[in-house]
């Protein structure tokens, strides 16, 4: 009986070493800009994913701005990898609050890389429709801005 639960445990293991079915990222390069975010992405089936993101602004060049923001995404990974690796179209919302209030609207296309080690890099570039809310910096602008993903976190 002691050498089945052992022999369980290890397959067990070993299925769940190389499948990854969540990460969790940031985007160190956003520092630049006074931004810190994170997000978690949960895979739903073979070819798909959620994703959750949470962010906060404390400044962009001279501005002094202080806002957060909350989005969500569903990938789907058109390449013939499991998800969450390979290429993928991902439409996605968001709403920013505080001194930029905005909805942001966007798809966006990029390429997800696993390792087996855990880490993982995410690349993608696309449109963002955002729509400037109440009174504040943000309140005149309705318009495109280019959303771009480099971000490098952790599957697990």
């Amino acid at each position: 009986m002691k050498k089945l639960l052992i022999l369980i445990t290890f397959i067990a293991f070993g299925m769940n070493a190389n499948a990854q079915s969540a990460t969790l990222k940031t985007s160190p390069g956003a520092l630049a800009f006074g931004v810190i975010n994170a997000c978690y992405e949960k895979v739903v089936s073979d070819n798909a994913s959620f994703q959750i993101s949470g962010s906060a602004w404390f400044g962009f060049g001279d501005a002094d701005v202080n806002a957060f923001g909350i989005g969500a995404g569903y990938r789907m990974f058109v390449t013939k990898k499991e998800a969450p690796r390979g290429f993928y179209i991902m439409p996605r919302a968001g709403f920013t609050f505080g001194d930029a209030s905005a909805i942001g609207l966007g798809v966006d296309l990029g390429y997800q890389w696993v390792w087996d080690s855990g880490f993982v890099l995410d690349i993608g570039l696309g449109p963002n429709y955002y729509i400037g809310l109440g009174d504040n910096i943000l309140s005149d602008f309705d318009g495109i801005v280019p959303n771009v993903i480099l971000a490098v976190g952790y599957a697990f």
